[in-house]
């Protein structure tokens, strides 16, 4: 490009640095983890995707003078988050229209139908009415600008009036953004709840797994906007529904939070995991009785899977990445123990019909041996006569 290309290229565009950038982009960044675990609605998760980044594109086409540009990413991106909560509740022929780009309903007529078929998202919108409607005022100034009505948003006159407007157009695009980001937020919050219960104080103890819905970071409203918003959000009986179901809940103590969702266990606290052992799964019970007959195992996972449980011993002791097949040879039905692998030991079996894999650093003995043995026979013994005792008839419908 010569340098007159380049100078054209420029030509009315007015680059400038927004002192408020670094900070939006890092929450930016953190709210692209934001997952939903809902089974049910797992596409959404690209429209939450989508629209942080047209949240975080905004701000570079701000910098580099796309200004009009910058207001309509911002827009666009809630915009998203609307079609997919409207995508929600509708069925999946409008799914597959949107999807085939044939006739859809323009944003006005969408929120519309949220406000009427939606519950949560009405509930939501009556319990922070203010914001709402906050957003749709600085929203209907950003469309000034975005469909260029008035000689003040043109290119031309931004160049040679840039003095005067330079500051408007930067703390406006502030607020717009601010407010967008927040709805974005909010809007994975009414589509996934458990996204802020997991970052509710008084549930930290009360969720007995590790769920792939991602926490929120209320901290943003805190910041930029009101930590009210969201303890109004916390009024609704939307959310109260799922604050009272997990709140109803044993409380946990830290080391079988642990278990329940880190996978670890604690081996010099194995007497407060077993004071809850009745929150626990049946592998998670047989391998706190190995631990607790003092069987030196640091790693034991599924025999389909590298993830499983390590214990306290394990951590920054022993690698902790691994790739798909690496356990293959070692996958035993008959009970082996003690196989050597890059200096570890690999011990394998069958329980409760699927292939299990211990990792220790040491040699198992002959009594350590012979305990597993009859443990995991004695396991299996119980597990063949409860399904016998199950009266599978009773789910068969004629």
């Amino acid at each position: 490009m010569t340098l007159d290309e380049l100078e054209f290229g420029n030509t009315f565009r007015t680059k400038q640095k927004l002192d408020y950038r670094q900070k939006l982009m890092d929450y930016l960044r953190r709210f692209s983890y934001l997952t939903t675990g809902r089974a049910d609605v797992m596409f959404c998760n690209a429209f939450i995707s989508e629209s942080i980044k047209l949240l975080i594109n905004s701000i570079d086409l701000f910098e580099d003078g796309y200004f009009d540009c910058a207001f309509y990413s911002v827009r666009q991106a809630v915009e998203c988050t609307n079609n997919m909560l409207f995508l929600v509740n509708s069925n999946e022929g409008d799914l597959k229209r949107w999807n085939l780009k044939e006739h859809f309903p323009p944003d006005n007529k969408i929120k519309e139908k949220l406000r009427k078929f939606d519950d949560s998202y009405k509930e939501v919108y009556s319990a922070i009415p203010s914001f709402f409607d906050k957003y749709e005022d600085l929203l209907k100034r950003a469309n000034k600008i975005i469909h260029k009505q008035g000689f003040d948003v043109f290119y031309t006159y931004r160049e040679l009036n840039q003095k005067k407007k330079s500051d408007f157009y930067v703390e406006f695009f502030k607020e717009f953004l601010i407010y967008a980001i927040a709805r974005t937020i909010i809007m994975y919050i009414i589509l996934d709840p458990l996204s802020l219960a997991l970052c509710d104080e008084r549930l930290m103890m009360k969720i007995h797994f590790m769920p792939i819905t991602e926490p929120v970071d209320i901290e943003f409203f805190n910041e930029f906007l009101s930590e009210e918003i969201i303890d109004k959000f916390k009024e609704t009986k939307y959310y109260r529904e799922v604050f009272e179901f997990f709140n109803s809940k044993e409380e946990l103590n830290p080391q079988t939070y642990d278990v329940l969702v880190y996978q670890i266990y604690d081996i010099q606290r194995l007497q407060l995991i077993e004071e809850q052992r009745h929150l626990l799964n049946i592998q998670e019970k047989f391998f706190l009785d190995v631990l607790q007959h003092n069987i030196k195992v640091q790693r034991f996972f599924d025999g389909n899977s590298i993830f499983g449980y390590i214990t306290s011993d394990y951590i920054d002791k022993v690698k902790m990445s691994w790739y798909s097949g690496e356990y293959d040879s070692y996958k035993k039905e008959e009970p082996c123990f003690n196989m050597s692998k890059d200096g570890l030991f690999i011990s394998s079996f069958m329980l409760y019909d699927e292939i299990w894999i211990f990792e220790h650093t040491t040699i198992l003995n002959e009594n350590d041996m012979d305990w597993l043995k009859q443990k995991i026979a004695k396991s299996n013994n119980e597990l063949k006569t409860l399904y016998e005792e199950i009266n599978w008839d009773r789910f068969i419908r004629e």
